[in-house]
C-alpha cells in the first residue's frame, strides 16, 4: 500500500494507547454513511489496520488555504490578520472514546466543516486535518 511507503518516509507512527484503536469493516460502512461517501481507498486500509497514532517525527504540512474565512471580520473588528503558513500533523484519528475517535470529530465538526469533508487527524493546536 502507498500509505505505508508514506508512514516509512515520515519515521513511522507509533500508537498513543496500549489498546487497539482500529476500525473494523462495520465500523467503515457506518462511517461511509455518515460521511454520505465512499472512502479513499487508502485511509480505509489505514483505518482498518492502525486507527489513534502519531508520528515518530514532525509531519510538516502546508495548507490549501492561508487565510481564514474570518478574516474579513477580523479586520473590521481591528484585529490582526493572522496567516496560517504551516503546521504538523499531531493525532490520526481512529476508533476510541475520546477526542480522538474519528465518528466524535466527524459529529463534533458536521456544521462547521464543508459537506463532504472528514476531519483525519490534528495537528494539536485545535486545527483538523480533512480529507474530501
Amino acid at each position: 500500500m502507498k500509505y505505508e511507503e508514506e508512514i516509512k518516509k515520515i519515521g513511522g507512527i507509533s500508537p498513543l494507547y496500549d489498546i487497539p484503536s482500529n476500525l473494523y469493516r462495520e465500523d467503515i460502512n457506518k462511517l461511509e454513511e455518515l460521511f454520505s461517501s465512499k472512502l479513499p481507498i487508502e485511509y480505509e486500509s489505514f483505518l482498518l489496520n492502525y486507527g489513534i497514532f502519531v508520528p515518530n517525527e514532525y509531519v510538516v504540512f502546508k495548507p490549501l488555504q492561508r487565510n481564514s474565512s474570518a478574516d474579513e471580520i477580523l479586520k473590521e473588528e481591528g484585529f490582526p490578520q493572522p496567516v496560517f503558513d504551516s503546521s504538523t500533523i499531531g493525532v490520526f484519528f481512529g476508533k476510541g472514546k475520546d477526542i480522538y475517535d474519528v465518528f466524535f470529530n466527524l459529529n463534533l465538526y458536521k456544521y462547521r466543516i464543508p459537506d463532504n469533508f472528514l476531519p483525519i487527524a490534528s495537528d494539536g493546536m485545535g486545527n483538523l486535518i480533512l480529507i474530501s
